[in-house]
């Protein structure tokens, strides 16, 4: 990922979080506390060596008392706010590219955003893993067709930021192991790029298989970001 590309990432974030488009420059401050009152949730962002702290002023000012390493990790997360019984959202790397990927079988492939496509593969999938994915609720979706007219694998984006493309994919619980999810993966990766998004991967900690997916599509790390949610009241 070159400079550029990691400047429109520190932008999008900006934007998405609410802070002046410098904030997030590599020639900003180290951390950045933003403070939301009444905010249901602390989360933890770190892109590069920046890291922005947001939530409710109590828990923003526990965690102005943790080193930068240690804050963005669930577990540093609910130890700061045990005492209000908070629960874990996600722990994940944020992953990016900016080159198309090339695969030797892409233009054959079969594809259909056919919302029945959609249905029929996630009822294939484990519950899990299509809530934890969201396909039906992707702006951009793309469904992998096998030889016998069944959805094998499906991948979409949303679009964060204005400009990232937020990746999900989902493969048939029969099919995994076969390469479908990296082809359709690939496919929608391009599709993003063609539109003029930057790819983002989210990988969950301890996720070997879309760890290696996201290394053969050409993903490479530059961020994490950790949340808790916090009871309302």
């Amino acid at each position: 990922m070159d400079t550029h590309t990691e400047a429109i990432v520190r932008l999008a974030w900006a934007h998405r979080l609410g802070l002046d488009p410098d904030t997030l420059a590599p020639s900003g401050a180290s951390r950045v506390h933003l403070v939301q009152a009444g905010a249901e949730a602390l989360s933890v962002l770190r892109l590069g060596e920046q890291t922005v702290v947001v939530g409710p002023h109590w828990a923003v000012e526990a965690a102005a008392r943790v080193d930068d390493r240690d804050l963005c990790r669930t577990s540093t997360l609910l130890r700061l706010t045990a005492d209000h019984g908070a629960r874990a959202l996600a722990e994940v790397v944020l992953a990016y590219t900016d080159d198309y990927v090339q695969l030797s079988d892409l233009d054959a492939a079969v594809v259909t955003d056919d919302p029945q496509a959609v249905l029929d593969l996630e009822r294939s999938c484990p519950p899990d893993d299509v809530t934890a994915v969201g396909l039906t609720r992707l702006a951009a979706r793309f469904v992998l067709i096998d030889v016998d007219d069944s959805p094998v694998a499906g991948a979409g984006f949303d679009i964060g930021g204005g400009i990232l493309a937020e990746l999900g994919v989902l493969t048939a619980l029969r099919s995994r192991r076969s390469g479908h999810g990296l082809r359709i993966a690939a496919l929608a990766t391009n599709a993003a790029l063609d539109e003029g998004l930057v790819p983002q991967w989210s990988l969950q900690e301890g996720h070997a298989a879309a760890a290696a997916i996201g290394h053969r599509l050409g993903f490479r790390p530059f961020g994490r970001w950790a949340g808790v949610l916090l009871p309302s009241g």
